[in-house]
């Protein structure tokens, strides 16, 4: 693995422990006919959730676009370090 390649590897690792630590948010309530609304409500740090814009509603951490985003974020990380794998260290 060459120097380029190790950079590209340390920031994508970077990226996805930041995903990790300020996780998306999403807000939930659910409605009289018992339909759930989910409301996207930001990111935040994962021990300080975001304040509920209603008290009705249920603020957790949105588990399916953290792993989408973190799963991406490797794939490109990986496909970036296999493009570099021909480059040589001049």
């Amino acid at each position: 693995m060459n120097r380029q390649q190790k950079v590209v590897l340390i920031l994508g690792i970077s990226v996805i422990v930041l995903r990790v630590f300020f996780p998306p948010w999403v807000s939930t309530f659910t409605g009289k006919e018992g339909a759930t609304i989910r409301i996207f409500a930001g990111y935040a740090y994962i021990f300080t959730p975001p304040p509920p814009k209603n008290p009705a509603n249920n603020v957790h951490i949105y588990f399916r676009m953290l792993i989408i985003q973190c799963f991406l974020v490797a794939v490109i990380t990986g496909g970036i370090i296999e493009r570099l794998k021909g480059k040589k260290k001049e």
